[in-house]
């Protein structure tokens, strides 16, 4: 028997987000069940969440921030 190897691309579960001189400001991670892509600061506290199936970003409340992905908007705000 042989095994058969199967490599699956995918887009990053983390990603860090950086200002202009290199600090981190935060990091946008994406729940793999639903999709949603959540926002922390480098704190580790919840900024923000953008659903991509409603197209829509809401803030740390769940009020309604826009009808796109503005995670980094959020994050950039907070300093």
């Amino acid at each position: 028997m042989s095994a058969v190897q199967a490599q699956f691309e995918q887009a990053p579960a983390r990603e860090v987000i950086r200002d202009q001189r290199g600090t981190i400001v935060g990091t946008i991670e994406r729940l793999k069940l639903t999709g949603k892509l959540i926002a922390r600061t480098k704190q580790g506290t919840l900024a923000g969440v953008y659903d991509p199936r409603s197209g829509e970003t809401r803030d740390h409340r769940g009020r309604l921030i826009g009808q796109s992905n503005l995670l980094p908007v959020l994050l950039f705000g907070r300093r």
